[in-house]
């Protein structure tokens, strides 16, 4: 009960919040560097930016899937794991046989759709905003196309560009959604 707690607090801040208070964790003045004792350019250094941007991202969401995979377990019934100990499993084996593939079964249109979600993850804004600055005008190493767009439309006032890059983010996220909804009907019952 208690590392459920811990892993479930992230979920109860608001992402907003999480996503500023790890800027100033990670910030070159920031309570990481400080606890390090020297200067780490987490959010200046492009691929510790993305790394940083990668991790923070996972910290955020993990709760939410913890809970949703922990609930499909638990109602994994228990004739199962009954029959398989009858037959002679181990507990790696049940856990392979049974609880992964029905876990996997269940969770898979689900973590499409967290993957697609990401795509229009603006709140990353908020960790990085799009630093570092690979080029001037550019996307920079942590903008999503979404960041991206919204740089072209407020800081540049590219507003062509800028609807393009949308509607391709309409028409892929269209055509994402099509396919989970196809996966989905076509997965199998458990």
């Amino acid at each position: 009960k208690i590392y459920r707690l811990i892993y479930i607090l992230p979920w109860v801040i608001p992402s907003v919040l999480s996503l500023l208070m790890w800027n100033s964790f990670l910030a070159d003045s920031g309570t990481i560097n400080a606890m390090l004792g020297y200067r780490v350019p987490w959010l200046t250094n492009k691929w510790l930016a993305r790394t940083a941007a990668v991790t923070v991202m996972v910290s955020i969401s993990f709760p939410y899937y913890m809970l949703v995979a922990l609930s499909f377990i638990l109602a994994i019934p228990v004739e199962y794991f009954e029959a398989g100990k009858i037959e002679g499993a181990g507990s790696v084996k049940l856990f392979f046989k049974i609880t992964l593939p029905i876990l996997f079964n269940a969770m898979l249109p689900m973590l499409i759709m967290g993957f697609l979600l990401q795509f229009n993850q603006f709140g990353l804004y908020l960790l990085t905003y799009g630093e570092p600055k690979l080029k001037p005008g550019q996307p920079g190493a942590t903008d999503l196309l979404i960041t991206y767009v919204f740089n072209l439309s407020n800081n540049t006032k590219d507003y062509s560009l800028a609807a393009a890059y949308s509607v391709i983010i309409f028409i892929f996220m269209a055509l994402f959604a099509m396919v989970t909804m196809r996966i989905n009907r076509n997965q199998k019952e458990f």
